[in-house]
């Protein structure tokens, strides 16, 4: 009995935690912290890759920064993109992939990403997504794509101004300073976050497995 509570709660915790799932927070180049987004990054198994982008920046400091595009880098596995879809901004239809999304402020030459203009550097504000908002973006890729997961989408650095990074989202519309900033994130500030429905199955499970311990 020994044996199989240890095997059960070893279970139970590898599903919770073997998710596709990734998490990133990116700073800015010109306003640092002020200028911020959280990135999550969840990966389907097969072909699609979602990407949640919430604006963090801070409203106080900076009053306004608004999110028209963003850039990442893309596996080897990955050949093509056969679907784009937008969700939560001022604009879905003005939302489009960028690939390759051209020269990112701080010099950054990203493989893939998507914006409200031609390239990452432009875009209009009208159609971007505000301080405390969030939007979704969805990926469907082509290749051979068998084994990948959402840190293989973060793995992929990219040298700039800021150093080697693997996520940039752009502000633009920022009232005071620059008036405009590129937050990037290094590979080291990724980490792995469980999936919805396998957290909820460890919570679920949670109750029998105590159960089980008391007999």
């Amino acid at each position: 009995m020994f044996f199989a509570h240890r095997f059960f709660a070893a279970l139970v915790v590898t599903l919770a935690f073997a998710s596709p799932a990734s998490a990133l927070t990116v700073t800015g180049q010109n306003y640092g912290a002020d200028v911020s987004a959280e990135v999550d990054l969840l990966w389907n198994g097969s072909d699609t890759l979602t990407i949640t982008i919430e604006n963090t920046a801070n409203a106080v400091a900076v009053t306004a920064a608004v999110v028209t595009g963003f850039a990442f880098n893309l596996p080897d596995e990955v050949t093509g993109v056969s679907g784009f879809s937008a969700s939560g901004t001022l604009d879905d239809s003005a939302w489009a992939f960028l690939l390759p999304p051209g020269n990112a402020p701080g010099g950054y030459l990203f493989e893939i990403g998507a914006g409200t203009g031609p390239n990452i550097a432009g875009g209009s504000p009208n159609d971007g997504f505000a301080i405390g908002t969030t939007a979704t973006f969805t990926f469907t890729f082509t290749g051979t794509l068998g084994g990948l997961t959402a840190d293989d989408f973060l793995g992929e650095l990219e040298d700039g101004a800021s150093g080697p990074s693997d996520f940039g989202v752009r502000f633009q519309a920022i009232p005071d300073g620059a008036g405009s900033d590129f937050a990037d994130g290094a590979g080291s500030d990724f980490a792995l976050v469980p999936a919805p429905g396998v957290a909820l199955l460890f919570a679920a499970s949670l109750p029998a497995f105590l159960a089980l311990r008391r007999r």
